[in-house]
């Protein structure tokens, strides 16, 4: 099967914006969001944004998310960031396999994000 025909330009634009995010820090949460009450820093956890193709070889592009502890009802819960819950990636890849998978299987989605220089596996596409 041949690969997919994917403008040379969407490809940069796609890389570039996930590449943008690297490094950046989402620390942002003005209130628990159990309670509503006050929040504290707590520590930072690093999180994988996406994974890129360079050359041939996976490259991760991690962000990092700060965590805050509730002052009144000791809840720990992250900043802000774009993340869904109880997803690995960051919510544009998600958004990405999700409107191509309308169309196409998990395999097709995996080929169109690899030309687009993003390695997602079918079984994350699936998921």
């Amino acid at each position: 099967m041949r690969p997919p025909r994917v403008p040379p330009m969407l490809e940069a634009l796609v890389q570039s914006g996930v590449l943008a995010v690297e490094g950046h820090v989402f620390s942002r949460r003005d209130s628990c969001p159990y309670c509503g009450g006050k929040v504290s820093g707590y520590d930072t956890k690093e999180r994988r944004f996406a994974v890129v193709l360079e050359d041939g070889r996976k490259r991760p592009v991690n962000v990092r998310v700060r965590r805050f502890l509730c002052t009144e009802c000791g809840q720990v819960s992250p900043a802000q960031a774009p993340f869904y819950p109880e997803t690995r990636l960051g919510s544009p890849i998600v958004d990405l396999c999700v409107v191509l998978s309308r169309s196409m299987t998990p395999g097709r989605v995996s080929r169109v994000a690899e030309c687009l220089s993003l390695a997602i596996d079918p079984g994350t596409i699936r998921a």
